[in-house]
């Protein structure tokens, strides 16, 4: 009675009868089959990684979305211009309207009746920052923030002549003119 592989096979006595060239032709057939999985399980282990990347990628990215369009900082636009200008715009339109000087608190409570938001944890601060890097409005001393083409203002009502410009220094003040030590001295924050 045959035993073995070929009694699992359900070979019976005449069957089991193969030459040599097909057994290594099996061999041959089955080297194949193996490796062609081997590439298959490849592939996949490459797709899985490629598949775990990119929705890791797209988990990050839609919870940055939603956190964008939740705080409103997603500008609608993009050619629209930053809100920093369009601040500073208005503050000249309303120090204009109003033909004098305006502290900084008169600004942000005029901007904010208008509906416009400065933002930030100290929105005081950084109105007046944004003015003082804005080279069309200027602070005058005890006095508030004025536009200087509108003239020198005097403090006793309308503006008396029109500002000119000052010269250009090429040298670097290493104080501000009242004397003290910090060129912001005279920015109220």
């Amino acid at each position: 009675m045959p035993h073995g592989p070929w009694i699992r096979l359900g070979l019976r006595g005449s069957d089991m009868a193969v030459d040599s060239e097909t057994i290594e032709r099996a061999k041959a057939d089955l080297a194949k089959c193996r490796a062609t999985i081997a590439r298959a399980l490849a592939q996949l282990e490459t797709a899985k990684t490629e598949e775990h990347r990119l929705s890791v990628f797209l988990e990050v990215a839609e919870q940055y979305s939603q956190e964008e369009a939740d705080s409103g900082s997603v500008r609608r636009n993009p050619s629209a211009p930053p809100k920093t200008v369009i601040l500073v715009e208005k503050v000249i339109e309303i120090i204009k309207q109003a033909g004098k000087p305006l502290t900084i608190s008169e600004l942000v409570q005029a901007l904010t009746n208008r509906g416009l938001e400065i933002g930030g944890e100290k929105p005081h601060s950084n109105l007046a920052g944004y003015l003082s890097r804005d080279t069309r409005v200027k602070y005058l001393k005890e006095q508030g923030w004025w536009v200087p083409t509108l003239g020198t203002y005097t403090g006793f009502g309308l503006p008396q002549e029109p500002a000119r410009p000052a010269p250009v220094s090429t040298a670097t003040p290493t104080t501000s003119p009242s004397g003290g030590g910090d060129l912001d001295d005279d920015i109220p924050f």
